[in-house]
């Protein structure tokens, strides 16, 4: 796990174990979700996603994958001097050629997440408000504040990119000053 600081914005990134692996279960269960894709305008176009989808749908893939991020989640805790972390909501996003997402941030929560299912190239890797050349790959789970603006770039390539977003809170906050 790294803890990076650029211009005073915290960003976590770390790699997960036999994400290969991973990676192959995960798209698995996604390709069970029927087709749905999301058009904002010119702000998101996303070729396939859950996000849209009611919250009463059963999402296979994030029970598999939140068994898996547990032991991070631990991890985190110990980063974030906190004692538990919460997913509040959680959703996939493929993007194939000319899809993208726009600037935008994800009020109501403390922390966005990103792990990289797919990432064909570092050039498709979320973007972050004022931060430049984050060294992102596949199997990595990218977390920052809710409130910095970020973005999907265009996906120029002809290769399909998917990642899986959750936003997360913390709570019990250790105080070690005493």
């Amino acid at each position: 796990m790294i803890l990076i600081f650029i211009k005073n914005i915290m960003i976590i990134i770390t790699k997960i174990d036999n994400y290969k692996e991973v990676n192959k279960n995960l798209l698995n269960l996604i390709d069970k979700i029927p087709r749905n894709s999301l058009v904002e305008d010119s702000c998101s176009m996303i070729s396939h996603t859950d996000w849209n989808l009611p919250k009463t749908f059963k999402k296979e893939y994030l029970d598999y994958f939140f068994k898996i991020m547990q032991p991070y989640f631990e991890k985190l805790c110990v980063k974030l001097n906190c004692n538990e972390i919460k997913v509040t909501e959680a959703w996939f996003q493929q993007y194939i050629k000319n899809d993208l997402h726009q600037w935008h941030t994800h009020p109501k929560t403390n922390f966005t997440n990103v792990y990289f299912v797919e990432l064909p190239d570092r050039s498709l890797s979320t973007e972050i408000l004022g931060c430049k050349n984050l060294e992102l790959n596949e199997g990595d789970l990218l977390t920052f504040p809710a409130f910095y603006y970020h973005r999907s770039p265009v996906n120029l390539s002809e290769k399909r990119k998917t990642i899986i977003s959750f936003n997360t809170d913390i709570y019990d906050y250790r105080d070690y000053s005493k």
